[in-house]
């Protein structure tokens, strides 16, 4: 048997091209697949399957009768050889699908994308060599500048009993890891309720910011935790011009520290935490020695750690911010307003706007100079994805042929 390795072939370019998540910029995987003798001997390769994966995963507090995983196929093709060679290299183009979920981690489930290559070969192509690729895939699809997540929110709540009106404003419904979430309230007393208003009082008002998590598996359930939560005592009547209140939410991600212990190990773990440290405090090389102690994994980056909102094939992740008002003389008031978070803060997306716009003009020169070089673009109903036309493989049959080989 002929051994060999299977690679993908260094790029100036990117691995993922265009945007995930906007489809006017036609996201795809381009790269080119590298085969290459170890001994310089001819492989007999029968064909080569390449399949674009997602992995869905439980990291702890599976539920019993859950799965630990979940692998969903995004698309998959197969490229017949039948030939003898030394070396190949066989460009390939994948389209993303609009709904794709990013690569990411909360420390509890974790969403990863991987090329799977799967080359049959010898005789009969009776062998079979796999090698797995990870995918980094940020989607650009809930930037907090969008038009959908950036009006003004206002609403008005009844209390049940009718005798208090609660009006809320939100700025914006999507922030960023690192932003605020800004929420102003004005509590009035039902003016058609005009002898109660004396007797009504505000006890408090307490606010929580909640990721909902939503298994998709045959076994559904779903579970709330509080990332978030602040209170103030109160003990006012509302009167007849009412009460006004801001409230202000920050979004502290802690994950942040935690992506620290999976790379390195420091002794002063406090120091890691300050935004400023010490300038008198130096740290070399064996203060923090890479270290994968728990959770590591090469197919998720550092960046790509922390709680966002998501869909994906095992699982949802989204956030509601719960605001309650406590009344003396009234009913209780309780709102649940569906809030987007966000790898990327306002700042960030302000630079990514101009690269998308971008990118929205080259894909449409890329695309028109691929149909005129290869073919015309189609529409796979499979996997709900753009097929586009793949370039054919360049091959390294003998020794001899070494000058023909580019």
């Amino acid at each position: 048997m002929v051994d060999f390795t299977v690679n993908l072939k260094p790029s100036n370019k990117p691995l993922v091209q265009g945007c995930p998540g906007v489809p006017k910029t036609y996201p795809t995987i381009n790269s080119t697949l590298e085969i290459r003798s170890i001994s310089n001997q001819q492989i007999l390769i029968d064909h080569i399957v390449i399949k674009f994966v997602t992995i869905d995963s439980f990291l702890k507090g599976k539920p019993r009768d859950v799965p630990s995983s979940v692998k969903k196929i995004n698309y998959e093709y197969t490229t017949k050889i039948n030939d003898r060679l030394i070396s190949m290299d066989l460009p390939f183009l994948i389209g993303l699908q609009n709904e794709l979920c990013p690569t990411s981690s909360n420390f509890k489930v974790s969403t990863e994308h991987f090329l799977e290559v799967a080359i049959n070969h010898g005789t009969n192509g009776k062998l079979l060599k796999t090698v797995e690729f990870p995918i980094i895939i940020t989607t650009f699809d809930t930037l907090p500048l969008y038009r959908q997540f950036n009006q003004l929110v206002t609403k008005t709540v009844d209390s049940k009993d009718h005798n208090v009106i609660l009006e809320y404003s939100l700025p914006t419904n999507a922030i960023g890891l690192t932003e605020e979430l800004n929420i102003n309230l004005k509590i009035l007393n039902n003016q058609s309720q005009i002898k109660k208003i004396d007797r009504i009082k505000l006890k408090k008002i307490s606010s929580s910011l909640i990721e909902v998590f939503d298994c998709r598996c045959d076994k559904s359930f779903i579970k709330e935790t509080v990332i978030q939560t602040h209170s103030k005592d109160y003990s006012a009547t509302l009167g007849l011009k009412g009460i006004n209140e801001q409230i202000i939410i920050k979004f502290d991600d802690e994950s942040i520290f935690e992506k620290f212990k999976i790379f390195n190990k420091h002794e002063d773990i406090d120091l890691m935490k300050r935004r400023h440290p010490p300038q008198n405090i130096q740290l070399n090389s064996q203060d923090l020695k890479a270290q994968i102690i728990q959770n590591g994994t090469l197919s998720i980056p550092l960046n790509q750690y922390g709680n966002i909102t998501k869909k994906s094939n095992l699982f949802n992740i989204y956030f509601e911010l719960k605001i309650l008002l406590k009344f003396s003389g009234a009913k209780d008031i309780e709102i649940r307003q569906p809030v987007t978070i966000s790898f990327f803060d306002r700042i960030k997306s302000l630079k990514l706007l101009k690269w998308i716009m971008k990118e929205t003009e080259l894909s449409l020169e890329f695309l028109n100079r691929l149909e005129s070089e290869i073919g015309r673009i189609k529409f796979n109903n499979k996997y709900n994805v753009l097929e586009y036309p793949q370039r054919k493989p360049i091959i390294l049959r003998s020794k001899e042929d070494k000058d023909k080989f580019l």
